[in-house]
């Protein structure tokens, strides 16, 4: 009876926190044939059970529920508001859909219908509200990361342990690898997991936690460099961005943004050993790995960021020129993006005949330009500008685009293409067609609700997740919503409203003396191929 009376909804939350970290990412009921139904019961299952169990908990703990007082619009942060106008949306949008049962259960897309939506919701209140934020359940989260990593590699060698290859055509052995099937899902998640494990290194001040972090930043690196992924590179070069801008306040964080640098420069060179002794030589590759797995960059970034770790350690660095140099680093990105843009511009419209081998498929827009995007991107934004007013203020309906695509372009997706578009491959396109104007207002907002309160949280571990969420956002301009880590995502902006738990946010901790948790409930996947 004491032991039921200790139960709290904060330990129930943690369970909840524990579960979506941990087992979510890895859990599998059938290899690869069923992933995604798979993940989406696992995750929909798991956040209605936690919030409906911390509600229960909560309410039972109140000694005059009748007396309360209705909660006052400033009790309420901005996030959880537009989290909120993101959902009503979604409510109208699905219910006024042509398309019916599909646009509530996502099943003529990737399963992220009205469902899913409400499920990320549950996800986010339980975490939100009864969660109280630590580095405990994150530590896990990195273990399992750096365990996909490494398993991935594995099987990017010929190995496969587990067997989850077996079964699979010859082209989807390339496309399917770790525990998220499709490398740019599996590039997608990477996007949350090697983020918070940059940043962690960065900001640990314990030198046991330090050294985790950066073996899941390696081993999760190394990972990511098998998935091949472009998306990934837009996420991760966002991310490092961003924490440049961080770490170039103090000698300590700044130095130890360089070692990361080092740490990708070296993993990268390892990476390419590997491949050259045990890969496929058919397998494909991309520019991104081609360049940072050339031996003259690596041995060049290495020797720069040493010299610039030597050079930060023996030199005073006064506020002022730490100032001086995030602007430099704001001045460069900022170059970069506009030469890219004019790039763009160039070879689509004034030069459009100049030979550019492999870089046609980034400086020369057209249908096929990001592996068929440019087709998608495009019919899509057409086919916005033909809905009526109030579709474009709600849209068709939750991961309708299928519908859309076909009743219009059916035969010549397939002459281009082989298939058809069930997503727009563009996350904030994917919400103005499907969930109207309002809906990707909301959405964009909510985004921006979780990185300001990031910005302004009073501890390490909430702090660390503006760089998931920069990250992801910034991958999402290119990839797809999918039940596999567009939840997961929804979790990392909850985190950004949860209290400090006072026993257990600094990254102080000695993960030495930890206790394992205990975990006694078992969730099973469907098994439908």
């Amino acid at each position: 009876m004491n032991k039921i009376k200790n139960i709290t909804a904060e330990k129930i939350a943690s369970i909840g926190v524990f579960a979506l970290l941990a087992i979510y990412p890895i859990i599998l009921t059938d290899k690869y044939f069923n992933i995604t139904v798979t993940r989406y019961l696992f995750f929909t299952i798991a956040a209605a059970f936690f919030f409906a169990v911390c509600l229960i908990i909560k309410i039972q703990t109140l000694n005059k529920p009748k007396k309360i007082s209705p909660p006052k619009i400033t009790d309420f942060s901005s996030a959880d508001i537009f989290f909120s106008l993101f959902v009503i949306v979604s409510l109208f949008s699905a219910f006024s859909s042509s398309y019916g049962a599909a646009a509530i259960s996502g099943g003529a897309g990737r399963r992220m219908g009205l469902l899913m939506i409400l499920s990320t919701f549950f996800a986010y209140l339980f975490i939100s509200k009864f969660y109280h934020i630590r580095e405990y359940e994150f530590i896990f989260f990195g273990i399992v990361s750096a365990f996909m990593g490494i398993f991935g590699l594995l099987q990017f060698i010929g190995l496969d342990p587990l067997n989850l290859l077996e079964g699979l055509s010859k082209l989807d052995k390339v496309r399917f690898i770790s525990f998220m099937g499709n490398i740019n899902i599996y590039s997608s998640f990477i996007c949350i997991a090697l983020p918070l494990a940059m940043y962690m290194f960065c900001f640990s001040e314990k030198k046991e936690n330090s050294i985790f972090w950066l073996f899941v930043t390696s081993a999760t690196f190394i990972g990511f460099m098998t998935t091949i992924s472009d998306s990934g590179y837009l996420g991760i070069g966002a991310a490092l961005v961003v924490l440049s801008l961080l770490t170039a306040k103090e000698k300590k964080t700044f130095q130890r943004f360089f070692a990361i640098i080092i740490t990708f420069l070296i993993t990268g060179g390892i990476f390419d050993l590997i491949w050259t002794l045990y890969g496929d030589p058919d397998h494909p590759s991309s520019v991104p790995n081609d360049i940072i797995t050339d031996p003259r960059l690596i041995f060049a970034g290495t020797l720069i960021s040493a010299l610039a770790i030597i050079a930060i350690n023996r030199f005073d660095i006064s506020e002022k020129a730490f100032s001086i140099i995030r602007r430099f680093i704001i001045f460069t990105v900022v170059a970069v993006i506009v030469t890219f843009v004019v790039l763009i511009i160039w070879f689509t419209f004034v030069d459009t005949t100049a030979e550019l081998g492999k870089f046609s498929n980034y400086f020369r827009f057209s249908f096929k330009w990001g592996n068929g995007r440019g087709y998608a991107w495009t019919k899509l934004l057409e086919i916005f500008a033909e809905l009526p007013l109030h579709k474009k203020l709600i849209g068709t309906g939750p991961d309708t685009i299928a519908y859309e695509m076909v009743s219009r372009h059916n035969e010549e997706m397939h002459e281009l293409f082989g298939f058809y578009y069930d997503n727009a491959h563009n996350e904030l396109i994917q919400y103005l067609v499907t969930l109207g104007f309002w809906g990707m207002l909301t959405y964009v907002c909510l985004v921006g609700s979780a990185v300001k309160s990031s910005l302004r949280a009073d501890n390490t571990i909430s702090r660390a997740m503006i760089l998931p969420i920069v990250a992801y956002f910034a991958q999402s301009f290119v990839n797809i919503t999918q039940p596999m880590t567009t939840p997961l995502f929804f979790v990392f902006l909850a985190f950004t409203q949860c209290k400090a738990n006072k026993n257990g946010t600094s990254v102080n901790l000695d993960i030495s003396t930890w206790p394992i948790p205990r975990m006694n409930q078992k969730l099973e996947g469907n098994n439908e191929k």
